[in-house]
Parts: C-alpha cells; structure tokens; sequence
C-alpha cells in the first residue's frame, strides 16, 4: 500500500464523503424485507453515489419518463460534456471520493493507476496461463480472489480502505482480461506492461495488442464506453439480486 501515500490527504474527504449516518437508515425506513405491510416495495439500501430516474410518482401514480442517470447527484451527459479525455479516470474519481477531480488530482490519481497496473507473478503464472478455461470472465473472478492474499490489509472495512482497495483492482482489471484472453486463445502470447502515461482504455488495448499501440479514435471510443459503464450500484437488477444473495 506503499503506492498510497501520497493519497493520504483524500483521507477524511472520502470517509466524510462515503459514510452515511445511522439515522439516515432510520430516516427512509430501510428494512431487509423486499415489502411494506401495504405491499408497496421497500428501499433495500441507501447510495451516495448514482441514482436512475426512470419514473415519477404523481397523486399515486407511477409514470415512467425519460432515464436519467446521475453520478453523485450530476447528470452522466453533464459530466461527459466537461472531460474530453481519461473520462473513466475522472468518473472513477468522482464517485470513489465523491468529488470531480481538477486537473492536478486527476493527473495524481491517473499516476496512482499507473503505479499499481501490475500483476503479481504468481496471478499471471499459476491462474491466467496455469488454470486452462476460456471463460475470460472465469479467469477474472478467480484472479480478483486471489489478489486478497496480496493484500497487506484484506479485511479492512473503512472508505478509505475500500478506496485504495478498489483503485489498486480497477488498475490490475485491463492487464487481467487482455492476459487472459492471450493466454486463452494465442499460442505464444506476449504479456507486455502498458506505458506510465497510457489511460485504463489504452493500456487494455495495448496489452490486448501485445505491445502494439492502438489508434487514438480506438482507445478514445473504449474510454467513453467505460466512462458510460463505470458506475453498477445505482440500484440496478443484477446489483439488487447480490443484495438478496448475500442477505
């Protein structure tokens, strides 16, 4: 966690900005059953983070209206509009600290990225080209697991915690998928590591590309696809149906 540092001062912003009070809970009268006693649904957990806005609820009507799709409570299109570039960076940032980054944060953690885009060897040895399946998604789960037991601090629960932890697998994410799929479907694959400047879209294409590197409309495409995709707790379906597993 050496890389971390100098991320340090984030600290009490991230806490003060992920950390929601007890009486909030009791405020929206958050419950574990998936129904009030009227039968209408209940609220199954609170976000700071992203919001749908897929209805309104008039005289006790529910009507569907145009999507809506906020990040931190600012319109996705909005966000988009002001970043041109390293768009899945700025976006990660805005909803891990609960701010947009300015120039010189955003430079500071695409650094930090960059600082932990690395693999451990056993990761790369004994799962992406020792565990012989295909499925990419297979791979990528049973490496994310494994990463726990480099973890120096596993089992911390804190934000800032939980920040450092979802940086430092956000980073490792390109290098795992584009590996697994060499080592998957190339006969003699070439695992290169990205460059230190490169964005998470080019450094996926260009460990996917094995050290070739991919055109600027390419990776700028891929940026805004992850931009778009960079926020699954919102509430959607497959995010609630882990919150009914789990429970």
């Amino acid at each position: 966690m050496a890389h971390f540092k100098q991320m340090l001062h984030l600290k009490d912003k991230i806490i003060k900005n992920n950390t929601i009070h007890p009486d909030t809970f009791k405020q929206y009268d958050v419950k574990r059953g998936l129904r009030n006693q009227d039968g209408s649904g209940v609220l199954a957990g609170l976000s700071l983070i992203s919001s749908v806005v897929g209805s309104v609820k008039e005289n006790g009507v529910l009507t569907p209206c145009e999507g809506v799709l906020k990040f931190r409570g600012v319109p996705l299109h909005e966000l988009l509009e002001k970043q041109a570039t390293h768009r899945f960076e700025a976006l990660s940032y805005l909803l891990l600290v609960g701010e947009f980054p300015d120039e010189k944060e955003l430079k500071n953690f695409c650094n930090l990225l960059a600082q932990e885009r690395t693999l451990p060897n056993e990761i790369l040895t004994h799962i992406i080209q020792g565990i012989p399946s295909k499925d990419i998604m297979n791979k990528l789960q049973t490496a994310i697991a494994a990463l726990y037991a480099f973890d120096d601090n596993p089992d911390a629960r804190d934000p800032f915690a939980n920040f450092c932890k979802s940086v430092s697998i956000l980073a490792k994410l390109p290098l795992i998928i584009a590996y697994s799929y060499l080592a998957a479907f190339e006969a003699s694959p070439d695992f290169v590591v990205p460059e230190p400047n490169m964005s998470q879209a080019e450094a996926f294409l260009y460990a996917l590309y094995e050290g070739k590197k991919p055109q600027q409309l390419d990776h700028q495409i891929l940026d805004l696809c992850l931009a778009i995709h960079t926020e699954h707790g919102g509430g959607n379906n497959s995010t609630f149906t882990t919150y009914v597993v789990t429970s």
